[in-house]
């Protein structure tokens, strides 16, 4: 274990389980249920709209309830066709619910750094319920002492309120604070270093048939 980092934060999305994977398969069915035409390829529009809306969510422009009457009708006017929005909105968030695919690797990741004793932290944008059943499913949610999620915590990720909010949960806090007196400084600092951990463990995946690898930011005893 980095005796500089006590606590990781790790997304969901993308990350531990593979959201496009789940919302491509959500939105065909949601169009079959609709009666339109759905072709792989369309996917990219949902990919396209829903990035919009939700970088809009993070610059305050619109709230999570506007989130389920904004984002299919976006998706639809994308694509030239027209259906019941809202409706279409409740059938995926019951979809996702029930999928829950992990992203390659991402069970390896996360018994190795338990078994090296980090405090795991998931932190994800979205409906509570939703993200919490989707690691259930998955069978993660063992893993986690805790579960940050942007609709219980009252602010969302990357934010800066996002961590304020949520480093005090974190057992003894994010960090020992005789150790690293600029505890603002050093708590943005770990969250970054918990990026570059996450992509270099991702990159000990692919490269799992190598003996030897490297990182900067790990030395383990």
């Amino acid at each position: 274990m980095n005796d500089k980092i006590k606590v990781l934060f790790l997304d969901i999305d993308n990350t531990l389980l593979d959201f496009d994977a789940a919302a491509a398969w959500a939105m065909e069915q949601c169009f079959q249920k609709a009666g339109l035409e759905y072709k792989s390829e369309m996917f990219a529009a949902f990919t396209e709209e829903n990035n919009k809306i939700w970088q809009r969510i993070e610059r305050k422009e619109l709230t999570m309830d506007d989130l389920f009457y904004v984002r299919w009708q976006a998706i639809l006017g994308h694509l030239g066709l027209e259906a019941d929005g809202v409706e279409m909105e409740k059938e995926f968030r019951v979809l996702l619910n029930l999928s829950a695919v992990p992203v390659e690797g991402a069970e390896e990741i996360l018994t190795y750094l338990k078994q090296q004793k980090y405090c795991l932290c998931a932190a994800s944008n979205g409906p509570y319920d939703q993200q919490i059943n989707r690691l259930k499913k998955a069978d993660m949610l063992k893993y986690f002492a805790h579960c940050f999620v942007s609709e219980k915590v009252g602010a969302d990720k990357p934010s800066q309120r996002f961590f304020e909010r949520t480093s005090g949960s974190t057992t003894g806090g994010m960090y020992d604070d005789r150790r690293f007196p600029d505890r603002r400084y050093y708590r943005w600092q770990g969250v970054w270093n918990v990026h570059l951990l996450v992509c270099a463990f991702c990159g000990k995946i692919q490269r799992r048939k190598r003996k030897k690898w490297k990182t900067s930011g790990l030395h383990h005893s």
